[in-house]
């Protein structure tokens, strides 16, 4: 058994970081010859939210002073995120752009936002929820809010209404759509009640005029959980794609390192022929290459010919 190692340094300079090139000293005749991931070790950095993906974008209805809707439209710089990152982006959107109120100063001040979106662990879901803003008219103010950068209050009180667009929906475990926003007379919906709203259940609070919104599906924060290992040489029939020799699954947080050393090699035929490189790329779960943001990185390939410890 042999052993090659590849690393940083037998990367394809595309600014990718995906593919690694090993190239033999000399022309090298395989046949019944075999392979198998012996190790790998590199960082967790790949995105889970980027344009490359198309799932970085969200919109939402917020009241103007008029108490019309206006819609907004954030488009999430590419990243690493979980759903506390996104809520966070989200608040510092609506700082940017004045769609917040705070508490008197006498009250401490505090920045008021009208949305959150935060994960509902015991129902595997993402919720959602919309806040009534205040209003202008006598009594639609009690706590005495200011809007933000000094703007009027709208002269209806109005929910903020999520948007939840195309790629971004599969985050979140929401269908595509827009939810209508519910103003402080309940908008049709029997107050302190739960029920479905375009195939979404809801849970209105007539209290604090709070909408809280459950995604029917899982989400799938991050759609690229694990990234196959894929090699040139390789055609396995029994695989999609059929050059897949192994699959790493990241177990920490973002920037954290994998190391990965299978128990046991699973040995993959080469195809019969005569070779002078080989090479190992990195693919999504779609099978497509996934750019790789750190380039450090080692790869340990074994290989065996087949009549090597009893093989054929």
């Amino acid at each position: 058994m042999r052993t090659i190692v590849l690393n940083e340094n037998n990367l394809v300079q595309d600014g990718q970081n995906n593919k690694l090139v090993y190239r033999f000293p000399n022309s090298i005749l395989f046949k019944n010859t075999y392979v198998a991931l012996q190790s790998a070790s590199l960082y967790y950095s790949w995105f889970n939210i980027s344009s490359a993906l198309g799932n970085n974008v969200l919109s939402f209805n917020f009241p103007n002073t008029l108490g019309v809707m206006t819609t907004f439209t954030i488009t999430f710089p590419d990243g690493i995120y979980e759903i506390t990152d996104i809520n966070a982006y989200f608040q510092f959107y609506c700082l940017e752009n004045g769609l917040y109120y705070t508490t008197p100063v006498l009250s401490g001040g505090q920045n008021v936002f009208y949305m959150t979106i935060e994960v509902n662990l015991s129902r595997y879901a993402i919720q959602i929820n919309a806040f009534t803003t205040p209003s202008s008219a006598a009594g639609g103010n009690p706590d005495g809010l200011i809007a933000g950068f000094g703007t009027a209050i709208p002269a209806t009180r109005q929910t903020l209404q999520p948007i939840i667009v195309p790629n971004f929906n599969r985050t979140v475990g929401w269908p595509v759509g827009s939810w209508t926003g519910r103003n402080w007379a309940g908008d049709g919906i029997v107050v302190n009640t739960t029920g479905d709203y375009l195939g979404v259940p809801f849970a209105w609070n007539d209290t604090s005029k709070i909408v809280s919104y459950i995604s029917p599906e899982s989400p799938q924060v991050n759609p690229n959980g694990s990234i196959y290992i894929s090699l040139n040489n390789i055609n396995n029939p029994y695989a999609i794609p059929s050059t897949t020799i192994y699959a790493i699954t990241p177990t920490g947080s973002a920037g954290s390192a994998i190391i990965e050393k299978p128990p046991q090699f699973c040995w993959n035929k080469f195809i019969d022929g005569t070779y002078n490189q080989i090479v190992v790329t990195l693919l999504g779960l779609d099978g497509s290459p996934i750019a790789i943001q750190d380039p450090q990185m080692t790869i340990l390939l074994a290989i065996k010919d087949g009549d090597e410890y009893g093989g054929k």
